[in-house]
């Protein structure tokens, strides 16, 4: 993992054991699911379940689709201490429900192409605070007070990626892309995340 400095410095590796389905009907519909048990290098575990169902909207330019993506998973780890500094985010348990929807197409003569992905939708976890009001940072919490994992709520999300391409050659492509999130699984270290970058494709 090297999402966050602090995941570099401890060294952080997950190994993960998973389980996938990708069921393709009537050609424009589509039902993924998966299933994983990960292993933490520093102890921890956690357990995922992913399901999605995308449909192909019927028209034929810009094309366009709709998909619904669901996400269950929880952490074996409740030592806040440990989910301090390990550099990652470790809810005790996370649900969430996002749908996107996604635009691209290419143009002049196929030369260039883009896409387009915005998704919205509710994110609720639960994490370990201290019951002390006053100061609710669970490694500093002492009787009488206590350490509980209340939910987070209903928390909305929005995200959104660009890409643009550019076929320079039948054997190079250039593509740029940006993307910004504030979906807490996007990246390791949880909340709002920016990405942006370029990449070139050489096929021989």
């Amino acid at each position: 993992l090297f999402d966050t400095g602090r995941i570099i410095d401890n060294h952080i590796r997950l190994t993960t054991v998973a389980a996938n389905v990708d069921w393709q009907f009537a050609k424009v519909w589509r039902l993924p699911g998966s299933a994983q048990h990960g292993w933490f290098s520093d102890g921890n575990e956690r357990n995922v379940l992913n399901a999605s169902v995308s449909v192909r909207l019927p028209v034929r330019r810009p094309r366009l689709s709709l998909t619904y993506f669901g996400r269950y998973l929880t952490y074996k780890d409740d030592d806040p201490e440990e989910q301090l500094s390990s550099g990652y985010f470790a809810p005790t348990s996370f649900f969430s429900n996002l749908l996107t929807l996604s635009v691209g197409d290419m143009f002049y003569h196929r030369k260039f192409y883009y896409s387009v992905d915005l998704t919205g939708g509710v994110q609720k976890f639960h994490r370990l605070l201290c019951t002390d009001d006053t100061d609710p940072d669970p490694t500093t919490c002492d009787p009488p007070f206590e350490l509980h994992d209340p939910s987070s709520g209903s928390d909305t999300v929005f995200g959104y990626e660009l890409l643009f391409g550019w076929n320079i050659h039948r054997n190079v492509v250039f593509e740029t892309f940006y993307g910004r999130s504030d979906y807490a699984q996007q990246v390791a270290s949880g909340f709002e995340s920016h990405h942006w970058g370029y990449l070139f494709k050489f096929s021989f």
